[in-house]
């Protein structure tokens, strides 16, 4: 008999990519009448629920009055496909290849021991890579990084691609200069950009062309997620070029949210996201609660969606940073030992205390212009961890209590980068 599958998929005025991402699962091979998919909108303003209607009446929308979050979205999907074997989790930026469901199936069909298996997810699309060689040198005595050129824009055919565009190495982080994002490099710096047929580049002020005449690449997002020593969540492979290095099951310490299949009997024994955390590391979380209750989970690679990183919220906004920031720390209180959860938590406000003295005493000392934006966001991200520290605590030693897996032998799975 088919196993059961429902799809839970989370929306906020994503219109364009749902409809694709539910147009590459009418491709999927997966008999129709084993297969729910069920699509949770958050309260959108960009017409999203009537064009899923309007497109694909087969879809349950279950319409929101208001923002969940990923977190809290994705649990009322999970709740409406309670009579399913399994829910498979997919965001709506991704596409799936036609094969995509079954491998997932196939080796939790194998393995009653796993709670979840998750996908090769690959950046959207492929990509060209650039390399800008230049000479560097400190960029004031107020910021004493040395630096080469600086990046204020990319377009490919015309196209702004500015966050599509991945700066590999060799860069400094992202500003803001009037609300618009640049970056220096230091000297060498790799670049991708979209594949086209011609990519400009804003280089100090002034754009130039490169015509994209090298070799297009696939590059991963994830294969799997790992835990990462100073209380860090991150995608295996992340941007390296799939050069098949990832072709090979694995286990993994934690699923990706992006795309990954979880067993009924889990979420019944682990339960859902917490939806305190709203957006980001929920599926950390989840994974990390599992894993003490002595779950384990699959990386399959012959399951393969392409997925537009962070179209959501977009990474270096003052949204990402905050949620980010916040849910790394919360997460470690709740999961792990108590003296690393509180070198993490230590490490954040010293990290803080770095950036402060970096960006606004060094700079005012040296009569550069103070830069408190990393500050202030870094500060907003404490104070919203400090208050859910409370609650964060309860539900530590609560799940203490269940906890079938010593401490010891979940951290095993740290790496050290």
């Amino acid at each position: 008999m088919t196993p059961t599958v429902g799809i839970a998929i989370v929306n906020r005025d994503g219109r364009d990519l749902l409809l694709r991402c539910l147009g590459s699962l009418e491709e999927l091979d997966w008999p129709k009448d084993a297969l729910s998919i069920v699509v949770v909108d958050n309260a959108s303003t960009d017409g999203s629920i009537q064009a899923i209607r309007a497109r694909h009446p087969d879809v349950r929308v279950l319409a929101e009055d208001r923002n969940l979050g990923f977190a809290g979205g994705a649990n009322r999907a999970m709740r409406e496909l309670r009579d399913v074997d399994y829910v498979a989790l997919l965001n709506n930026d991704t596409v799936v290849e036609p094969d995509w469901l079954r491998p997932l199936v196939d080796v939790l069909e194998s393995n009653p021991g796993l709670g979840a298996a998750t996908s090769k997810i690959l950046f959207d699309g492929s990509f060209v890579e650039l390399t800008l060689d230049t000479d560097a040198a400190p960029r004031s005595r107020a910021d004493p990084r040395p630096v080469g050129v600086c990046v204020s824009g990319v377009r490919v055919d015309g196209r702004d691609e500015w966050r599509r565009a991945q700066f590999v190495r060799g860069w400094h982080r992202e500003e803001l200069d009037s609300g618009m994002p640049f970056r220096w490099s230091d000297g060498h710096g790799l670049v991708r950009v979209p594949a086209g047929n011609n990519a400009e580049l804003r280089l100090d002020n002034e754009w130039q062309d490169f015509p994209l005449t090298g070799s297009t690449v696939d590059v991963i997002n994830n294969a799997g997620s790992i835990l990462v020593e100073g209380g860090f969540g991150a995608d295996r492979g992340f941007q390296e070029v799939d050069r098949g290095q990832y072709d090979e099951p694995d286990e993994v310490f934690a699923w990706c949210g992006a795309s990954a299949l979880l067993r009924r009997a889990y979420i019944d024994d682990v339960g859902g996201f917490d939806h305190r955390l709203f957006l980001y590391y929920e599926d950390l979380d989840l994974a990390w609660r599992g894993r003490a209750r002595g779950w384990r989970y699959r990386y399959v690679p012959d399951s393969v969606v392409r997925h537009v990183h962070t179209a959501s919220s977009v990474e270096g906004s003052e949204r990402f940073d905050y949620y980010v920031e916040r849910n790394r720390l919360v997460v470690h209180v709740k999961n792990a030992p108590a003296g690393y959860a509180a070198r993490v938590a230590l490490g954040a406000l010293r990290m803080m205390l770095v950036i402060g003295r970096r960006e606004v005493v060094r700079r005012r000392l040296f009569r550069g212009e103070p830069d408190a934006t990393i500050v202030r966001r870094r500060l907003s991200s404490l104070a919203g961890f400090l208050a859910l520290l409370p609650t964060a605590l309860i539900e530590r030693f609560r799940l203490r209590r269940r906890q079938r897996i010593p401490y010891e032998e979940q951290m095993r799975w740290l790496v050290r980068l």
